[in-house]
């Protein structure tokens, strides 16, 4: 209804729409925030059986596209659009005809012989603040430069297309200096952090030293993981300051000892917001350079099931630099606004970068305090709800509990929720006056 009144959609906050991969414009995937394209080759769905043909014999690959014609009787097409429709479509895929030389018109009747293909070569460097300008660097050559073969090399021994190495997740399972939690890390360990019994997960200095020993060619671990703790009572809840944000455990005065997995932050500990954002700064800093891609926190009563886990990683999170601004979890609504609650949550790491470097004030509770940050971001945020396809349990915070679950009901899973709570949103916008009826 607010589209059809003249907003963009792009202006009306409603992430939980923008969210839907459907919505959003093609150039928040090619494009990154400068405007420098980062998807080396762009197919045209039009022409998608020549043109992946052709990619495909560029590289060295004998892959056909599985083709299927499926006949329609119908007799609508894309002629047949109002111009009250185009004029919708116009405005919030306005970037996308510019970026991708595709024509935009008012109405068909005024241009009976518009074509479906693109009249001009995708932007190389696009300005995405402005989609109208004439910024659009276009490449000499389209699709792609043909790759000359040497001696010794073939075109098959390219990196595969779109995925320059295997999607990584750190874990940081949050805990603290209780003798409680020195028995829950350690059932963690012996169970979905068991790492003899599964090679794709290893410790976090583990995974560097195997990024460093192969140069980031062959790295088994896809899911490293740190224990999380703050490591100085005398500092604040929040790393705000130039100080290093972790500490070392040999100043550490009361740490627990030989746990080697173990993280100390520079920030005092607790259950507070400031341990949480001090994390994803802390992992924010070095993510890049090791190929991780998302950076994932979980409670120390959470039961993972990590077979599902890489699962989900692997069909659902794209390597960088395709996952730009992703968030996801068990969703909850409150405040007007959506946010992944405590027991998992992850978030890719130029978010983990922008809460690092934020100033939040502490509101509610840590994730909630944290997503609502994550959508004051100025472009929309990709959220991945977990509510249909939950694969761990929570709130197992006892030795009966754990290992009940663990061997007994993994089989459950994944669980199923609630699509979205929207009871506490619509309080909130209803007490606001912005409930429409």
């Amino acid at each position: 209804e607010r589209v059809a009144n003249g907003e963009v959609l792009a202006d009306i906050e409603a992430p939980f729409l923008l969210s839907i991969k459907s919505f959003l414009p093609q150039v928040e995937y090619v494009y990154d925030d400068d405007g420098s394209r980062i998807v080396k080759n762009i197919l045209h769905f039009e022409d998608l059986r020549s043109e992946f043909k052709h990619l495909m014999s560029v590289y060295g690959h004998k892959i056909d596209l599985p083709y299927t014609i499926h006949e329609s009787k119908g007799v609508l097409s894309h002629k047949d659009l109002t111009p009250k429709t185009i004029k919708m479509i116009n405005e919030h895929a306005r970037a996308d005809f510019y970026a991708f030389g595709y024509e935009m018109v008012e109405s068909f009747d005024q241009n009976p012989k518009y074509s479906i293909r693109a009249k001009a070569r995708p932007c190389r460097v696009f300005n995405t603040a402005d989609p109208a300008s004439e910024t659009c660097e276009v490449d000499e050559k389209y699709p792609i430069k043909k790759v000359k073969k040497k001696s010794g090399h073939r075109a098959s021994d390219e990196i595969a297309i779109g995925r320059p190495h295997a999607t990584v997740m750190l874990l940081g399972v949050f805990t603290d200096y209780s003798e409680e939690q020195v028995e829950a890390r350690q059932r963690i360990r012996d169970t979905y952090l068991h790492t003899e019994s599964w090679p794709l997960t290893c410790t976090l200095k583990e995974y560097q030293r195997q990024f460093d020993l192969s140069n980031g060619l062959w790295v088994p671990c896809r899911l490293p993981y740190v224990f999380i703790m703050g490591g100085d009572p005398n500092r604040p809840e929040k790393h705000y300051d130039s100080l290093p944000v972790s500490v070392e455990r040999s100043l550490v005065g009361n740490a627990p000892g030989d746990e080697g997995d173990i993280v100390y932050l520079n920030v005092a500990d607790g259950k507070s917001t400031g341990k949480s954002q001090a994390f994803f700064k802390w992992a924010a800093t070095f993510a890049g350079d090791y190929n991780i891609d998302f950076i994932g926190k979980l409670e120390s009563d959470t039961l993972m099931d990590r077979q599902k886990l890489i699962s989900f990683v692997d069909m659902e999170l794209p390597p960088a630099p395709m996952n730009r601004r992703m968030y996801g979890g068990s969703s909850w609504g409150a405040r007007g606004s959506y946010f992944a609650t405590k027991s998992f949550y992850f978030m890719s790491i130029d978010i983990a970068q922008f809460i690092g470097q934020a100033k939040i004030h502490q509101q509610t509770s840590e994730s909630q305090d944290i997503g609502v940050h994550i959508f004051y971001h100025s472009k929309p945020i990709k959220f991945v709800n977990m509510n249909p396809n939950q694969f761990w349990f929570r709130d197992l915070g006892t030795k009966e509990k754990w290992f009940d679950h663990w061997e007994n009901h993994m089989g459950e899973l994944p669980r199923t929720d609630s699509n979205i709570y929207v009871y506490d949103i619509c309080k909130t916008l209803n007490s606001e006056g912005n409930l429409w009826q």
